[in-house]
């Protein structure tokens, strides 16, 4: 100390480019002298002239505290902005910035494409978080269908429970805000992007009922021929247990898989066929829209506007609406599933019987996707076979020292 040179810090990147003169310093000379590597001296004063700090933003003005909230709200949300996200590293910085006020949790994709996110958020600043994100530009007007808000929120106590177990321990859905950066914030395995902003019509949710109820009158009409296609986007392990009544999964392991299906079901179908395609908070629909549209050449295309999600938000309220999907709604967090009806549509992987819960076997060689009824989940220990079964096990066994032979 005395012998160096004092350098003024006074904003962001001065603070940067301080560290990266360190840490070059350190690289150039890694014993530093008498076998210590050089240190880094930070001296902090007051600059009388310094102008104020900025005022807060509106959205936190007079905002309750997060931690005093008694429940919790599951929402998800996607944007694909016009021009996209310039700088998605930089954008995943300011967003947790931004969200770390309001104590929310969850899993956020972030890519050049746009945002896919999977959150939950204290109750009683959820309209404060609706106005934060309504004020990102990268988002704003560019949420589709803006934030899609459970209609249930959960009691902190259920909130702690909701997600998967984890070595027979109690967990929530999210225990934290991960925010990635991903080349795309859903896969889909396209050679080249496609123009996310001409998908399709996205249909309310309240429209999309009435207009199944007419595709069922339409069925039944045989005078009657245009009767859209209901196509259900999502993978094989979702469909198995909840859909919308009739629809046609794809049957696929994963999105990317989507396309080659497409062209197979709908080879010989006239291009002006209505086509209504759905999925769980709509995001994937965004992109089957679009390449309905614009690679296949197809012009009646619609889209549940929300997905699944919205429906349910929509229509559960509405005694006089019974609800045209059936089963469990299986969710990207935690909780794995949301049962909208109580029919058990899915069958268990280990012995047939009827089965709604959907989950991962818990052998992390396989960590296959699939549905287990309570039976059989107790019986392999949450895995998917015996084999499975018998490898968990042994993963937890201790060495067994018996069977070598002692050091010489």
């Amino acid at each position: 100390e005395g012998e160096g040179e004092w350098e003024a810090v006074r904003c962001d990147a001065d603070v940067a480019a301080l560290f990266r003169d360190a840490e070059a310093l350190a690289r150039d000379h890694p014993e530093g002298e008498g076998g210590r590597r050089p240190p880094l001296l930070l001296r902090v004063g007051v600059d009388p002239d310094a102008p104020p700090p900025p005022p807060p933003p509106a959205y936190l003005e007079g905002m309750a505290d997060p931690a005093a909230s008694e429940t919790m709200t599951m929402l998800s949300f996607y944007a694909f902005p016009p021009g996209g996200v310039e700088d998605p590293d930089d954008f995943a910085r300011r967003l947790k910035g931004m969200w770390r006020a309001f104590g929310a949790m969850g899993r956020v994709y972030v890519a050049h494409e746009g945002v896919n996110a999977q959150m939950a958020v204290p109750t009683n600043v959820l309209e404060n978080f609706r106005v934060c994100c309504r004020s990102v530009p990268e988002l704003g007007e560019h949420m589709e269908n803006d934030i899609n808000v459970d209609p249930v929120p959960l009691a902190m106590r259920d909130y702690a429970a909701a997600g998967q177990a984890r070595d027979g321990k109690p967990a929530p859905p999210f225990k934290a805000l991960h925010i990635r950066v991903r080349t795309q914030v859903v896969a889909d395995g396209l050679d080249a992007p496609l123009d996310w902003q001409s998908a399709g019509y996205d249909m309310p949710p309240e429209e999309w009922h009435e207009r199944l109820k007419g595709r069922d009158n339409a069925d039944t009409d045989t005078s009657k021929t245009d009767a859209p296609i209901l196509l259900d986007c999502r993978n094989d392990y979702e469909t198995g247990v909840g859909r919308f009544v009739d629809a046609e999964p794809l049957g696929t392991q994963n999105f990317r898989d989507s396309w080659d299906v497409l062209h197979d079901r709908l080879a010989d179908t006239p291009r002006d066929a209505p086509i209504m395609a759905y999925c769980t908070g709509g995001i994937r629909c965004v992109k089957v829209g679009a390449y309905l549209t614009q690679k296949m050449g197809f012009t009646n295309v619609s889209r549940l506007a929300g997905g699944i999600v919205a429906y349910d938000r929509a229509i559960s309220p509405l005694p006089e609406k019974d609800s045209l999907f059936r089963g469990v709604n299986y969710v990207f967090d935690g909780r794995v599933g949301r049962e909208i009806t109580d029919d058990v549509l899915g069958k268990c992987v280990t012995c047939d019987a009827p089965a709604s819960v959907a989950t991962n076997c818990r052998n992390p060689a396989c960590h296959e996707r699939m549905v287990q009824c309570d039976r059989c989940a107790e019986l392999f220990e949450g895995t998917c076979s015996e084999a499975c079964r018998d490898r968990l096990r042994a993963s937890r066994r201790p060495l067994d020292v018996v069977n070598h032979p002692p050091l010489a």
